[in-house]
């Protein structure tokens, strides 16, 4: 795919010191990552006796007594958690190689290369963090790289897919993610940091900032893009939006589940694996929008996810419902739990599966896709009359009338050998 015309090139003067540049970023995290993993590798054979200080893969006493009751043994563990932070790092520069390989000319498929080596590669995994646990004295410069990528992380989704700020005053948020990690990635003791700020204020400050570049991408899919940015906007929101789904879920699960649950080894596996692989759509649905956003049918993907995500969540809820309340009405009436209860839940729940999808799907082709629902529906209905009508007059007129408002061309004729 040719780079589109409203997607700027980098100047020829610049463009080889920029290449140059990226080899050498994508050099620099490459060792990053291969020195963080005996660093990792330590940590995860260590215990931790302070939930809200651990380094890395630590365990607390709890998870570790956990892991001591599954075949499971401390090598498997730490080699793991090792192992999942280089595969997750790799990914990102994997992906990011691949754009530079095929669009480094473009500017804006420069800037996510940077975008995902530094920000994928280095800062989201904490890759800077470790290596300084083992070498204090590259305290700035890891820091240093921290920032940088979240700076990265606030200019891609300003700028994306075009290279142009939107909305205009968007280059005024840009600093704001790097100033609020500045003081704790350079300064670790500075009584400034997000870290040492109450959970929820800390996170939604951090996730505040996400959101509304994410908004932004939104404005811009609506006020300003092209029918190709568009395309391109709608893969960068689908995976960055179910990434941080699912990230901010597992967040939400460790500071709302009981304590219970995070004594549990089987938590420190979950949680990391899970909090990973959704941070892995994130390049994986850039490097689509770049290279091959027209593969397969963008609407149709976020049309199931819609569908199928909101009817897993009702399905849950309502399921889990259903057995609370009527173990609790057993328990009234017998004084004890009752396995009918979960039978009857079980087979309402079955029965209403297949009508319930269908409501969910029709709501939001209603809601979500209005257009394509009316347009389905005329076409249904002309179907029924095309069956029984016989005057190829008023067929013909039907037939301009029902592309005139499915299609909305802005002429339409109807040619009769």
């Amino acid at each position: 795919m040719r780079a589109s015309p409203a997607s700027p090139l980098v100047s020829r003067p610049l463009l080889l010191p920029l290449r140059v540049l990226w080899v050498a970023v994508l050099a620099v995290t490459l060792i990053a990552i291969g020195m963080s993993v005996p660093i990792l590798y330590a940590q995860g054979h260590q215990l931790c006796h302070n939930a809200t200080g651990c380094n890395g893969p630590q365990l607390l006493p709890a998870q570790l007594r956990s892991l001591h009751r599954t075949p499971l043994t401390l090598d498997f563990y730490a080699g793991y958690m090792a192992v999942l932070n280089v595969v997750f790092g790799l990914v990102y520069c994997a992906t990011a190689a691949l754009i530079f390989l095929r669009r480094s000319q473009d500017r804006m498929a420069l800037l996510s290369a940077f975008f995902l080596v530094i920000f994928g590669g280095l800062t989201f995994p904490g890759v800077p963090a470790t290596v300084v646990t083992a070498h204090p004295a590259l305290q700035i410069p890891a820091g240093l790289i921290t920032v940088t990528g979240a700076a990265l992380l606030t200019l891609f989704f300003f700028l994306f897919p075009n290279g142009r700020f939107v909305p205009s005053w968007a280059p005024w948020l840009v600093p704001v993610l790097p100033l609020l990690q500045a003081p704790g990635a350079l300064f670790p003791n500075s009584p400034f940091t997000l870290q040492k700020l109450p959970l929820p204020i800390g996170m939604g400050a951090f996730f505040g900032v996400l959101l509304v570049t994410l908004g932004a991408q939104i404005y811009r899919f609506r006020r300003v893009s092209t029918v190709q940015e568009r395309q391109q906007t709608k893969w960068v929101v689908l995976g960055v939006g179910i990434g941080l789904a699912g990230f901010l879920t597992f967040v939400a699960l460790g500071i709302f589940l009981p304590p219970s649950f995070g004594r549990s080894v089987f938590s420190a596996f979950l949680a990391q694996t899970a909090t990973y692989g959704f941070m892995l759509l994130i390049p994986l649905s850039i490097g689509l929008a770049i290279l091959r956003y027209n593969l397969w049918e963008a609407d149709a993907l976020i049309n199931r996810t819609l569908v199928y995500g909101s009817l897993t969540l009702s399905v849950a809820a309502a399921y889990l419902g259903g057995v609370i309340a009527l173990q609790a009405v057993a328990r009234l009436v017998t004084g004890q739990s009752s396995d009918l209860a979960i039978a009857i839940v079980t087979l309402a729940v079955a029965a209403l599966f297949n009508p319930w999808r269908r409501r969910l799907q029709t709501f939001i082709d209603r809601r979500f896709y209005r257009r394509k629902y009316d347009a389905a529906r005329t076409l249904a209905a002309f179907t029924v009359v095309l069956r029984d009508e016989v005057d190829i007059d008023r067929l013909a007129a039907d037939m301009l009338a029902i592309t005139d408002e499915t299609m909305k061309p802005a002429c339409v004729g109807l040619w009769l050998r």
